[in-house]
C-alpha cells in the first residue's frame, strides 16, 4: 500500500502516537509523517505510507493553515497552556483597535524566533530536550512568512481576554512565537491554546480522517482514502517513457537518453500513465533518484491452485491472464499493473495461466518454452502475486465460450472484481473472443477491464516470440534484455562422457528440458551459481559432435580457476556473451585449443566488465 493519509490528529497524542496506532492496520508497511503536531494541538497530520514515504520531503514543504485561541495576559514556558501557566497581567483589557492593526501588521515576510520547546537542532540536540534539562539557549532568527491573518472570534465572559485567530502561512512558522509576538505587540503577554492545524500543504480538513474512521476503513478492506503519490508531484513536470529500455531503465535506477527535454526535476510516468519514479534531467538525460516502482512484499506465501474446477476464490480479486512462457519484460510490466491496483483497491492478485500450452493442446509437435513451469511460478512469485492459477487447457476449456468464460471462470471461481489483459488478448473457443467482447461481458457482471499495452524494445513489441528467435540467433544479450534479466539455465550436474577433464577442461553437464526452447548451439561467456557463490566460467551448448554424432544437446560448463566435484549440485548457468558457433574439430587437439581461446576470450570479457568498460 502506497501513497498517504490524511489523518486527524487528536488531542493528547504525539504526533510518534497517532502514526504508532495507524500501523495497527498496515502492518509490516513503513509509515512516516511529514510534518509533527504537539500533543496539545489538533488537526491536520500528513502520514505517508509505503513508498510515499520516498515523497515526504514534497509532502513537508507545502505552506500550512492553523486555527488558534491567544490568551492575553498570561505566559508559559512551552508558550501554550500545556505547560505551567503564569499571570502576568490580570487586569490586562483588550483593545480591539489596536488588535486589528498589529494583526494587520504581522501579515508579510518577517523574522521569527522559534520557541525552546520546538524540535529545531543546536548542535545536534533538539531545542526541547535542552529545555526539559533546564538549560537556556539564544535560539536564530528564521526567515518566515505569514500570507494571511485574521481575526475569527473574540470571547466574551473569559477571566483572561481570548481570540481566535486564523492563520495561514510558510513552511517553519510556529504558531505558539506568532502568539507570544502578537502578545508583545499589544504590551503584554500571550500564550497559545486549542490549537488546531487546518491545512498543510495538499492535506485540509475538509479531507481528513480519524483514528477510528481509518481502522473502519482497513477492516473493510477500503483503502480508498489513501490519497495516491500523484498528488504529490502534481507541480513537477511530467516525463513520459515511452519504451521498455525506459522502463527497465528506471527499475534498475539508471539514467538514460532523453533528447528535447528541459533541464529540471520530473515526475516520471510509465507507458501506461503510471507513476514510477521522481528524477531530474541533466542535459538532455533523465536521471531517476527515487524509485516508485518496486516489486510488492507479500505478508504471506503464494498460493498456487492447479485444479481450477474444484478452486472458488473467497476474497474477490483482480485477475491477469496469459501464458507468460518467459515472464518477459512485458509479462512484467502487465503483471505488476495487476498487483499494485490490486492492493489499490484491496483486492487478492490472480495470475491465470494454463498448462499446457494452447499450441502444444493442439497438437502443435514444434511447440516449446523458454522455461519450464516450477521457474515461470518462481518468477511470477517474486513479482508479490497473491494466487497463481495454473489452469489445465482440456477439451473443455478448449471449446468453452466466451460467455461461459467470463461468467464460470472469472465471475464464478476467481470472483474478479478487476481484469488485465494485453492489447492483443484473445479467448473462448477458436480464441474468436476480442478485447472489445471481453470488456462487453465483464460490464454486464460489474468487473472492470483494463487493457495494457504491450511494451515496446527499440521499436518492436517484446514478445515471446521475438525472444525465442534471438536465442536461436544465439543474440543471448538481446534475450537478457528482453526478459528483463540475464538469461540463465538451472538444473542438477549430471555424468557426461569426461573428455574435457582428460584434455584439461573439466566440465559440469546440465540435461535440457525436453520441451525447452534451446539456445543457439555454440560457446558462451558464462557465470556459474552454487553454493552461494559466483564463478566465472565457458559454457558449450550443443551435441559435441568432435566426441560422436547424433548425441542430443546438453550444456557444458567449464568452471574457470576450480577444482571441485560438482556430481549431484543444483548449479545455475547464465549465459553472458556469445563466442563462436558450435564447430566439429578434427582432433581432440584441435578441440584443446579451441577451448583454450574460448577460455582467454572469456578472461578478457570479465576484466572488461569488472573495470566498467563492458556493457
Amino acid at each position: 500500500m502506497d501513497g498517504f493519509i490524511n489523518l486527524y490528529k487528536p488531542k493528547d497524542f504525539t504526533s510518534h502516537d497517532a502514526l504508532n496506532i495507524v500501523r495497527r492496520n498496515f502492518r509490516g508497511t513503513k509509515i512516516g509523517h511529514g510534518g509533527t503536531l504537539d500533543p496539545d494541538a489538533t488537526g491536520v497530520l500528513p502520514v505517508c505510507i509505503g513508498k510515499g514515504t520516498k515523497l515526504q520531503d514534497l509532502v513537508m514543504g507545502g505552506d500550512k493553515a492553523y486555527n488558534a485561541d491567544v490568551i492575553f495576559g498570561l505566559t508559559s514556558v512551552s508558550l501554550d497552556c500545556g505547560g505551567e501557566v503564569t499571570v502576568t497581567d490580570s487586569n490586562y483589557k483588550l483593545d480591539l483597535e489596536r488588535l486589528n492593526a498589529v494583526l494587520r501588521d504581522f501579515v508579510g515576510k518577517q523574522q521569527q524566533f522559534p520557541p525552546m520547546v520546538s524540535a529545531i537542532k543546536q548542535n545536534g540536540v533538539p531545542l526541547y530536550k535542552l529545555a526539559r534539562r533546564g538549560e537556556t539557549v539564544e535560539t536564530k532568527a528564521r526567515d518566515i512568512e505569514i500570507y494571511d491573518l485574521k481575526l475569527l472570534e473574540v470571547y466574551e465572559n473569559e477571566e483572561h481576554p481570548r481570540i481566535r485567530i486564523s492563520v495561514k502561512c510558510s513552511k517553519g512558522t510556529y504558531i505558539r512565537s506568532l502568539g507570544r509576538d502578537i502578545g508583545e505587540a499589544m504590551g503584554t503577554t500571550a500564550v497559545i491554546d486549542r490549537l488546531e492545524r487546518t491545512a498543510s500543504g495538499m492535506f485540509s480538513l475538509d479531507n481528513a480522517y480519524t483514528l477510528d474512521q481509518i481502522k473502519d476503513f482497513c477492516d473493510n478492506k477500503d483503502y480508498s482514502f489513501i490519497i495516491p503519490m500523484e498528488a504529490a508531484v502534481k507541480k513537477l513536470h511530467r516525463f513520459e517513457m515511452q519504451t521498455g529500455e525506459q522502463w527497465r531503465a528506471v527499475l534498475d535506477g539508471t539514467a538514460f537518453p532523453a533528447p528535447n527535454t528541459d533541464d529540471g526535476d520530473v515526475a516520471i510516468y510509465d507507458p501506461s500513465g503510471e507513476l514510477m519514479a521522481v528524477g531530474e534531467v541533466q542535459e538532455g538525460i533523465v536521471k531517476p533518484k527515487k524509485i516508485l516502482w518496486e516489486s510488492r512484499k507479500r505478508k504471506q506465501s503464494m498460493i498456487v491452485v492447479e485444479d481450477l474446477l474444484s478452486y472458488s476464490a473467497a476474497d474477490p480479486s483482480a485477475v491477469v491472464i496469459g501464458n507468460f512462457d518467459g515472464v518477459h519484460l512485458g509479462h512484467r510490466y502487465l503483471i505488476e499493473h495487476c498487483v499494485k491496483d490490486s492492493e489499490k483497491k484491496g483486492l487478492l492478485s490472480v495470475v491465470l495461466t494454463f498448462t499446457p500450452h494452447p499450441k502444444v493442446y493442439f497438437g502443435d509437435a514444434d511447440h516449446r518454452y523458454i522455461q519450464n513451469d516450477r521457474k515461470k511460478q518462481s518468477y511470477i512469485d517474486a513479482l508479490g502475486v497473491d494466487c497463481l492459477v495454473n489452469a489445465a487447457f482440456d477439451q473443455i476449456m478448449a471449446e468453452m465460450d466466451e460467455i461461459t468464460f467470463v461468467t464460470d471462470i472469472l465471475h464464478k471461481k476467481l470472483n474478479a472484481k478487476l481484469v488485465f489483459v494485453g492489447d492483443d488478448f484473445t479467448f473462448g473457443r477458436g480464441g474468436d473472443g476480442t478485447v472489445a467482447l471481453l470488456k462487453e461481458k465483464c460490464n454486464d457482471l460489474g468487473i472492470s477491464v483494463k487493457v495494457i499495452p504491450q511494451l515496446k524494445f527499440r521499436n518492436a513489441e517484446i514478445s515471446t516470440s521475438r525472444i525465442k528467435k534471438s536465442l536461436s540467433d544465439g543474440n543471448i544479450v538481446e534475450v537478457s534484455r528482453l526478459l528483463g534479466r540475464p538469461y540463465s539455465v538451472e538444473g542438477e550436474v549430471v555424468h557426461g562422457r569426461e573428455i574435457g577433464r582428460t584434455i584439461g577442461f573439466p566440465t559440469a553437464n546440465l540435461v535440457f528440458d525436453p520441451m525447452q526452447h534451446l539456445p543457439r548451439s555454440g560457446v558462451y561467456v558464462a557465470q556459474v551459481r552454487f553454493d552461494g557463490k559466483k564463478y566465472e566460467g565457458v559454457a558449450c551448448v550443443g551435441s559435441r559432435p568432435t566426441i560422436e554424432d547424433g548425441q542430443a544437446v546438453n550444456l557444458e560448463v567449464h568452471v574457470l580457476d576450480l577444482d571441485q566435484d560438482l556430481y549431484g549440485k543444483t548449479i545455475s548457468v547464465t549465459l553472458m556473451s556469445f563466442i563462436r558457433g558450435e564447430k566439429k574439430f578434427s582432433s581432440l587437439d584441435e578441440l584443446k585449443n579451441a577451448i583454450a581461446q574460448d577460455t582467454e576470450k572469456t578472461k578478457k570479457y570479465f576484466q572488461k566488465r569488472r573495470s566498467g568498460s563492458c556493457n
